[in-house]
C-alpha cells in the first residue's frame, strides 16, 4: 500500500481522488486482503454518473512509479 501515488489516482481518467478525507488502509470488503479506500467529489460523481443505471467505471493510477487499472460496475438509484 505504501507505494500507492494516491494523488495519481483518477476516476474515469477525470476526477482526482481526493486528498481529505485521509486515504485509509483496512479490509473494507472483508477477504483479509488489505483495501485502499479513497473517495472522489460527489458533485464531479454525479455529472459523471448523471442518471439511475448500471455504469462500467475504470480507475487508474500508480502504484511504484507503474500504472495499473481496475473496471468494476456500479448501480446508481
Amino acid at each position: 500500500m505504501a507505494g500507492i501515488d494516491v494523488r495519481s489516482i483518477r476516476l474515469n481518467e477525470t476526477i482526482e481522488a481526493l486528498s481529505k478525507p485521509v486515504p485509509s488502509v483496512g479490509d473494507y470488503d472483508e477477504d483479509a486482503i488489505p483495501d485502499l479506500m479513497v473517495k472522489f467529489s460527489r458533485d464531479e460523481v454525479k455529472v459523471l454518473l448523471p442518471s439511475p443505471g448500471t455504469y462500467t467505471v475504470e480507475i487508474i493510477g500508480t502504484v511504484n512509479g507503474v500504472q495499473f487499472k481496475g473496471y468494476d460496475t456500479v448501480k446508481v438509484k
